[in-house]
């Protein structure tokens, strides 16, 4: 009997000493804000083109793409038929766009435009990998480009 007590007393320790939070190594918020600032900068640069959009048949998606200035911060490219700009920033382990986008007002009914800047609204992480770009919110990835040479 006094085993048993022991076992669970054990068992109920261990079970208040597990983390909450996630195990993937890539939300540990030191490393990560590290890692974005040193390694994925000349990564993230350059002209990409969209591949998929969270939601939306690949066929219709056009010539959306957006160029990432990681230096300044900075995104510019266009949205399926206006041209968009804006910038964006890092919290922590967050990569967070700023919500004033600026964006030409054509008029384009059948164009992505309001899909595109509301998936790249909810964005708080990247990750780049053989030259496509995936953006995500949380794990779930809403936006993939490939580098546009």
């Amino acid at each position: 009997m006094k085993n048993i007590f022991l076992l669970l007393t054990i068992t109920m320790f261990c079970s208040f000493c597990k983390s909450t939070k996630p195990s993937n190594p890539t939300l540990n918020t030191t490393s990560h804000t590290k890692k974005y600032a040193k390694n994925y900068g000349a990564d993230l640069n350059g002209n990409w083109e969209l591949k998929s959009l969270w939601g939306m048949d690949s066929a219709r998606i056009g010539k959306a793409y957006i160029n990432m200035n990681f230096e300044n911060r900075s995104f510019s490219g266009n949205a399926g038929c206006n041209d968009i700009n804006g910038n964006f920033s890092f919290k922590d382990d967050l990569l967070i766009v700023d919500k004033n986008i600026n964006i030409a007002k054509n008029e384009c009914p059948a164009y992505i435009d309001k899909k595109f800047i509301s998936m790249l609204l909810r964005i708080n992480r990247f990750e780049v990998n053989d030259n496509i770009l995936e953006l995500s919110q949380d794990n779930i990835v809403l936006m993939t480009f490939k580098r546009n040479n």
